[in-house]
């Protein structure tokens, strides 16, 4: 029997909720104790099914070799090894079979990759968390052995994905099955995906405000004001709240001057810019995904006429 696995990064435990949502689709979240990692999936991380080690180390659930633990720590697969345990997506539908022109598992492998990614991209989508997939693998348990893919990560170590029970019963009802159809919408969410494979802040914070620049503006003309009044208008729904939100918004903007002409900055206000605005990039994918415009300035005419409010 053949299973299909996707190490998942920068989350916790709390994402084995979605299960109930997932386990239809054919996948589940499973929670892999660090000395089980060792025991049967030891060949991810390029060791023989027997090595030789001088020691041993201790977590809650077991021990480890020190051989392992050299081998997990240095490896660019996992962040989460000091949590005890890894989280992992994993096929709950039986042995996936080969196909007989597929030498070499790669159209298997789509089986789950399509899935995976595009679960968190909502998830990225629906709340601040850097998760990622760190690599993906087959696993035979008949034979303790299976398949490494390779998997080009962020190897950024950001924000962990945590779910509260209310988020996962939301995020069921209002994005496990939400598709990105409209076309601003998808170059903003282009824009916005990116980010998160760049360890630098500074660099995430500029894609982010492009990804929100790429379909709030149409011309030259007061960039730094259309793009504060639209966004605000957007992501506010009273005239306080618009007078309150404009001056910060358009700060924001202005931030992206200060990072771009190197101006000094507080690397926490540049993290805590990033996340701002990264939640303000939520919103405006999500509202024009609703709307029928597909180019810049059919949209830019519908804010342009409006007030504070709609």
């Amino acid at each position: 029997m053949t299973e299909l696995y996707a190490i998942i990064n920068n989350c916790d435990d709390t994402i084995i909720k979605l299960n109930k949502a997932i386990s239809n689709k054919g996948f589940e979240f499973i929670k892999i104790e660090i000395p089980e990692l060792e025991q049967k999936f030891k060949f991810i991380f390029g060791l023989p099914e027997k090595y030789s080690f001088t020691g041993e180390l201790k977590y809650p659930s077991g021990t480890v070799s020190n051989t392992f633990f050299n081998a997990i720590r240095s490896s660019e697969l996992i962040d989460d090894w000091e949590e005890g345990y890894i989280i992992a997506l994993k096929t709950n539908t039986g042995s996936i079979e080969l196909d007989v022109n597929d030498l070499f598992g790669f159209k298997r492998l789509d089986y789950i990759t399509k899935f995976t990614n595009n679960l968190i991209d909502k998830l990225r989508l629906f709340k601040e968390g850097d998760i990622e997939v760190g690599c993906f693998f087959s696993y035979k348990p008949e034979t303790l052995n299976g398949q490494l893919f390779g998997f080009k990560r962020s190897l950024h170590k950001g924000e962990i994905t945590h779910l509260s029970d209310d988020e996962i019963i939301e995020f069921k009802n209002k994005f496990l099955d939400l598709e990105i159809t409209n076309p601003l919408a998808l170059k903003s969410k282009m824009y916005f995906d990116t980010s998160f494979k760049i360890q630098l802040n500074e660099m995430r914070f500029i894609l982010v405000i492009t990804s929100i620049e790429s379909v709030l503006s149409s011309n030259k003309d007061q960039i730094s004001h259309t793009f504060s009044r639209h966004l605000t208008l957007i992501t506010n729904k009273t005239k306080e709240e618009f007078n309150l939100n404009y001056k910060k918004i358009k700060k924001l903007y202005d931030y992206r001057s200060k990072i771009v002409h190197g101006s000094t900055y507080d690397e926490k206000e540049l993290y805590s810019n990033c996340c701002k605005i990264r939640e303000l990039a939520r919103k405006c994918i999500l509202f024009v995904n609703e709307l029928p415009f597909v180019e810049n300035k059919e949209l830019f005419e519908f804010l342009n006429s409006k007030g504070y409010i709609d």
